[in-house]
């Protein structure tokens, strides 16, 4: 974790130079003098959301790869002997690429807000409480994710400053990594209490209750399956819904356009830009297949058509999630081309539309050099909706609570209540709004795994099934972090040559 040790300098460097971060002028910081104001911090967290939401970074490349084509409904172009592949079609081991960058992103983004914490933690300014708040909830966050992929891994809470630190530490049990989190996202509560930014980047109240209400589902699910955490995860999603400041964007068409996206359905999305205008990012490109003509992007995620036909005819969802006509040209009468059309059998699949603004004008798709400024949602009001529903289901039963909020997410999609179901029932109806309503989100392997069916499901996916193993519910610890640390163990299942 060398890389870690030295983002520091980087951080401090760079969130002064850019004026994407924040529109400011630059200043010179070191760590002796920074952070001593608001200004301060918010460079900071600019600099550090940059790194995450960067074409390159977290949410825009790791978190797809290893949540979205490691399941079911997603997968890439690249074949099996491709680290990208390899994901694709469960042929991956520690030393894969995108796993080492998944661990790398994730452990520098920590980094960067223990550095940030250390430092709030020792003003007493009155404007510091909520910043506080943000960075405890972003780290939080971002320890959820590792432990879901890794199980036991390294916990750091304060910024590394020798090399010793981090070429020493042993991973730490889930229990310890999970109280963490949960202590960290409760601090944050209140650190965040009545409060919401005007400035998209940064989390607030209701991202700290919803980040608990997903830990404790998490928990309740396997491996963990602590059931009495079902209804703390039930009591934080409906905290959100109590506050009253989001709502679901209807029509569901208009909550992709590139206008509205930090909506008042969003509680927090992904953006290279603590303000939400940089114009950089790709995942549009990487859903849009490669060789359709003027629209064309790099083809790199593709939707399957098995998710497609999950859809119901009737479901406005469907075009806009998934796509399987592309136009090929901005001339008239525009061609079009079916997905049947396009490349080999790992590209000739149907693409995800979500992130595609039909209202934007293709010139400006080919002049921003196939880029735009989508905001990868990280949570939605709608998600928060089926929380409470799959909660309370599996505390209480199907409660009227747990109808109410499936039944408003299915009324937007023009879907007729649910109504008179069984426990089992209403769990597998909320399981398949989870998997249509949030598609391409970076939620589904994290749903497959907790709920148990990870195994079930990868054996009949058309990529993995003859790969994948009861030990592939964690990634193998990069190769390269065992060789610079070697009381890093292995999870089993993996082997690899220090």
């Amino acid at each position: 974790m060398k890389k870690i040790i030295y983002s520091i300098i980087a951080l401090l460097t760079i969130s002064t130079s850019c004026e994407d971060y924040l529109e400011e002028d630059p200043k010179i910081a070191s760590p002796d003098n920074f952070p001593k104001t608001e200004e301060d911090v918010l460079s900071l967290f600019g600099a550090s959301l940059n790194h995450l939401h960067n074409t390159g970074g977290y949410f825009e490349r790791a978190l797809m790869f290893m949540v979205e084509v490691a399941a079911d409904h997603s997968s890439t172009k690249r074949n099996a002997t491709d680290d990208r592949g390899a994901l694709n079609f469960y042929t991956f081991d520690s030393d894969n690429g995108e796993n080492d960058r998944a661990w790398r992103e994730l452990y520098l983004g920590i980094n960067e807000m223990n550095f940030i914490i250390s430092a709030l933690e020792e003003t007493s300014e009155p404007w510091m409480p909520p910043y506080l708040g943000a960075a405890k909830a972003w780290r939080a966050y971002l320890y959820s994710d590792l432990v879901q992929y890794y199980g036991d891994v390294p916990i750091f809470t304060r910024s590394i400053e020798a090399v010793s630190e981090a070429t020493e530490a042993m991973r730490q049990p889930t229990s310890e990594v999970y109280a963490l989190i949960i202590r960290d996202l409760t601090d944050a509560e209140v650190l965040l209490e009545g409060h919401e930014w005007d400035l998209p980047g940064l989390p607030g109240e209701t991202f700290a209750k919803t980040a608990l209400a997903r830990v404790y589902m998490t928990m309740a699910g396997e491996p963990v399956n602590d059931m009495s955490k079902w209804a703390m995860a039930a009591q934080k999603a409906k905290e959100v819904k109590t506050l009253g400041r989001h709502a679901l964007v209807k029509p569901y068409s208009d909550l992709w356009q590139l206008e509205n996206r930090n909506n008042e359905e969003i509680i927090l999305a992904g953006q290279r830009s603590l303000v939400g205008g940089a114009t950089r990012s790709l995942i549009n490109n990487r859903t849009r297949p490669r060789n359709i003509g003027e629209l064309r992007g790099a083809g790199e995620f593709t939707a399957s058509l098995g998710l497609y036909n999950r859809f119901s005819p009737n479901d406005l969802r469907r075009s806009v999630s998934v796509q399987t006509e592309f136009i090929d040209s901005v001339s008239n009468p525009r061609d079009t081309t079916h997905y049947t059309e396009l490349g080999n059998s790992r590209e000739a699949q149907p693409y995800y539309s979500k992130y595609w603004d039909s209202d934007r004008a293709p010139e400006d798709w080919r002049n921003d050099e196939r880029r735009n400024s989508n905001a990868i949602p990280i949570f939605r009001y709608a998600e928060v909706l089926l929380m409470i529903a799959e909660a309370d289901n599996e505390a209480n039963g199907p409660t009227a609570e747990a109808y109410d909020a499936i039944n408003e997410v299915r009324d937007r999609a023009g879907l007729p209540p649910l109504n008179g179901l069984s426990k089992e029932q209403f769990r597998d109806s909320v399981r398949l709004e989870r998997e249509l309503e949030l598609c391409m989100e970076g939620k589904r392997r994290f749903d497959l795994v907790r709920w148990g069916t990870f195994l079930e499901v990868m054996s009949q996916d058309e990529f993995a099934a003859d790969n994948v193993r009861p030990h592939h519910v964690l990634f193998p610890i990069p190769l390269n972090e065992r060789r610079l640390n070697n009381k890093i163990t292995q999870n089993a299942g993996y082997e690899d040559a220090l």
